[in-house]
């Protein structure tokens, strides 16, 4: 795990209200605008998850890239 990484496990149960059951994850290493950066899978699909915790002093960066992301949707995956 890089430093300063967390544990995806710590925000698992909040993940898996989005994508259901968790049946493994394979855990990046790499970015810097993250706590953590993982791809699970669930039965159905693979989904890319990064975050932050709420407390934390760079937390408003996430919160910036969901409001941009829909309007740059069409130009990156």
């Amino acid at each position: 795990m890089a430093p300063g990484k967390g544990s995806w496990e710590e925000a698992r149960a909040l993940i898996e209200t989005e994508t259901g059951p968790v049946t493994s994850a394979q855990v990046l290493s790499s970015g810097r605008n993250s706590e953590i950066s993982v791809i699970v899978h669930s039965a159905d699909e693979a989904t890319f998850v990064k975050g932050r915790r709420v407390g934390h002093p760079q937390a408003w960066t996430q919160e910036r890239e969901k409001t941009v992301n829909p309007l740059v949707c069409h130009v990156s995956p």
